[in-house]
């Protein structure tokens, strides 16, 4: 069982465990080996902006959407990571995003596929306004620097860090991808297994 809150001190050695992880696969043989078995694609072969109806949100970034001709596609929401489930959050962020895109009308531009095979992309919500920015804004997910370059995301995480709004009314949030990382030490599920 995970407990609510680690202690401040448990919480700075679980993130600086996910760092150390995250160099060796790097900085290894082995790293470079994983590396090459997920390439990241260029998103190929689907159109520029497409549309549809969300007919299921799976965590705060991810969702099904239904193409006009029936197709169910895996969307994620692009330069955002929000908390996973079973961390604080998660299920705030998921619940946010249905609230905003579930039985609506949504436009999509892709930008690339993930090693799961969802269409990494930006979305329009129906009022205009796109989801990443909209997620951010509210503290229910981080920017994700490594995969973006836009500093609208940037400036709106740092006014809600100094707002405190969502997840960042924790005094030190652990960013999912350190999460998934270290989430053996918590519960022996092992990394990508939930």
């Amino acid at each position: 069982m995970i407990p609510k809150r680690l202690p401040l001190h448990r919480r700075s050695i679980v993130r600086w465990l996910g760092v150390i992880v995250f160099l060796v696969a790097v900085l290894t043989p082995a790293g470079e080996a994983l590396a090459r078995r997920h390439p990241r694609s260029q998103f190929r072969g689907e159109p520029k902006i497409a549309s549809g109806r969300v007919i299921a949100v799976s965590d705060g970034d991810t969702f099904v959407l239904r193409s006009p001709d029936g197709e169910n596609l895996r969307v994620r929401v692009a330069e955002i990571d929000c908390p996973e489930l079973h961390q604080e959050f998660g299920q705030k962020a998921r619940s946010y995003t249905a609230s905003l895109v579930l039985e609506r009308r949504v436009s999509i531009r892709p930008i690339d596929r993930d090693r799961y095979d969802r269409i990494v992309a930006r979305v329009r919500l129906p009022d205009g306004r796109d989801l990443s920015e909209a997620l951010v804004k509210a503290g229910l997910a981080w920017w994700y620097r490594a995969h973006s370059k836009d500093e609208t995301l940037h400036r709106l995480e740092e006014e809600a860090r100094a707002a405190k709004r969502g997840l960042w009314s924790d005094h030190d949030p652990v960013p999912p991808w350190i999460y998934r990382r270290t989430r053996p030490l918590f519960d022996g599920v092992p990394p990508g297994r939930d």
